[in-house]
């Protein structure tokens, strides 16, 4: 804590997190040409498709660091991707 008894002893990981990843994400949905007008529903499922790969191999990994007591995201297992992904 800093000065104030009431200030969290971390940012918020989330807001620190989008704005460290800002760049990088921009550059991926340029790449990707997600909002491009000629997006297929077949390029649009294969990148779907990667997306489930990537968090499919990704998440069992962040469960061991972000599940219990203490975790700095104490909501991780509502913010999985595979469900939503898989569905």
């Amino acid at each position: 804590m800093h000065g104030d008894s009431s200030a969290p002893a971390f940012p918020d990981v989330m807001a620190v997190l989008r704005q460290r990843t800002a760049e990088a994400h921009t550059r991926l949905e340029n790449a990707l040409e997600l909002l491009s007008p000629d997006l297929s529903v077949s390029r649009y499922r294969d990148v779907l498709m990667r997306m489930h790969g990537f968090y499919d191999a990704l998440e069992p990994r962040l469960d061991e660091r972000l599940t219990g007591a203490g975790s700095p995201l104490p909501d991780w297992p509502s913010r999985r991707k595979v469900p939503a992904a898989a569905a």
